[in-house]
């Protein structure tokens, strides 16, 4: 079974523990619906690491090409059946807690923190890509903290979406969804 993230793959091997709960509870989920065993549970990053990032921005193919079969995007999760119990329970706590309205935002602190095992921080990995950011008080701060005056920096924070090759990614996914017929009567 295969859970395609957009994350970091260092990222994601520096949290296994987060990854590797959501994965075992799609696991089990899978094998007790369809009865079928699975083989292996792998993560797919789909972020690409720095030095590719920046071969492409560069268009510097002899890079590309020396970088891109060094990347390993795919990253083994083990399967543990034991472990889904545990955490379905704590998925249930984390959902009455919100739906009781006694959900807080990780600290400025935690969102300027580094995550484990890379040089990126939280809320760069994690807040921008998160749709409640907007509204969320802890990103507000952090991003108005981290760029001067909030007259200068609001349009900055608000803008926010990402690299120039993120946004490039989001457009060229979201063609494949346009509707290919431009009669707007015809879409109706």
């Amino acid at each position: 079974m295969y859970d395609i993230k957009t994350h970091d793959a260092d990222a994601i091997r520096g949290n296994l523990d987060t990854y590797e709960k959501q994965l075992n509870v799609y696991a089990y989920i899978w094998q007790n619906l369809r009865g079928q065993p699975l083989d292996e549970t792998i993560v797919i990053s789909t972020s690409y690491p720095e030095v590719i990032k920046e071969a492409l921005a560069g268009e510097d193919e002899a890079r590309l090409e020396y970088e891109l079969p060094r990347w390993n995007p795919l990253v083994e999760i083990p399967y543990s059946v034991e472990s889904v119990e545990e955490t379905i329970r704590e998925f249930g706590e984390i959902v009455d807690a919100i739906e009781d309205g006694n959900f807080a935002a990780p600290s400025q602190s935690k969102l300027q923190s580094r995550l484990p095992g890379t040089k990126t921080i939280f809320a760069v990995n994690v807040c921008r890509n998160c749709d409640a950011r907007f509204s969320c008080g802890s990103y507000r701060s952090y991003a108005l903290s981290t760029q001067g005056t909030v007259e200068r920096t609001f349009p900055t924070y608000f803008n926010d979406i990402g690299t120039e090759i993120e946004r490039g990614d989001w457009v060229i996914s979201a063609l494949d969804v346009t509707p290919s017929s431009t009669n707007l009567d015809e879409l109706a």
